[in-house]
């Protein structure tokens, strides 16, 4: 794609967004029929970790001089850049990081969980991922651990199961922290 003013060539991009590219002082966001949204480069460095499923919450990360915050789906800034680090929202909630410490935001950029934690993974299943002294546990969305960090390593929950890393072996547990398939396997 192309933009009309300079014919500088944009690269697809994963979202319903199709490519982000910079025409003189403007960064142009293209639409599945066109441009749809004007934002000034002085205003944005990035619109950053563009993954599938970001635009069903309505903003996207963007960086500015080094700090991450959030745009709306017309460009307007909705949470100003001031994290050290940003992820997509998911469930309703966004992983930020500050001073080395991960928290959770909601979409007016207020603290819900405060940042206290080592590593995080985005909310799915209303259930997030966290990490403290390098072990994987998971929260609700007060912050309250439904199951404590015990384990080598974890992933998301996907209909009602997580895949746990248990003594090098892996495991399925359920949303209580009940094994529900015994550590046996050496990849899953």
């Amino acid at each position: 794609m192309t933009t009309p003013e300079n014919k500088q060539k944009l690269t697809p991009w994963q979202l319903g967004l199709m490519g982000l590219g910079i025409a003189s002082t403007l960064v142009v966001i293209l639409g599945g029929t066109g441009i749809s949204s004007f934002v000034r480069a002085s205003l944005l460095t990035t619109i950053s970790n563009p993954v599938d499923k970001q635009e069903d919450e309505g903003l996207f990360v963007i960086e500015q001089d080094g700090k991450y915050g959030y745009i709306d789906k017309s460009g307007q800034i909705a949470i100003e850049p001031q994290f050290d680090y940003a992820d997509k929202f998911s469930d309703g909630l966004a992983s930020v990081m500050i001073d080395e410490k991960y928290g959770y935001i909601d979409k007016s950029g207020k603290f819900i969980i405060e940042p206290q934690f080592d590593n995080v993974y985005s909310f799915s299943e209303g259930i997030g991922l966290v990490s403290i002294d390098d072990k994987w546990g998971y929260i609700d969305k007060t912050g309250a651990f439904i199951i404590k960090p015990q384990f080598d390593w974890s992933a998301d929950f996907s209909e009602g199961l997580a895949l746990v890393n248990i003594d090098d072996k892996y495991a399925y547990i359920d949303k209580t922290g009940q094994i529900i398939i015994e550590p046996q396997f050496y990849s899953a």
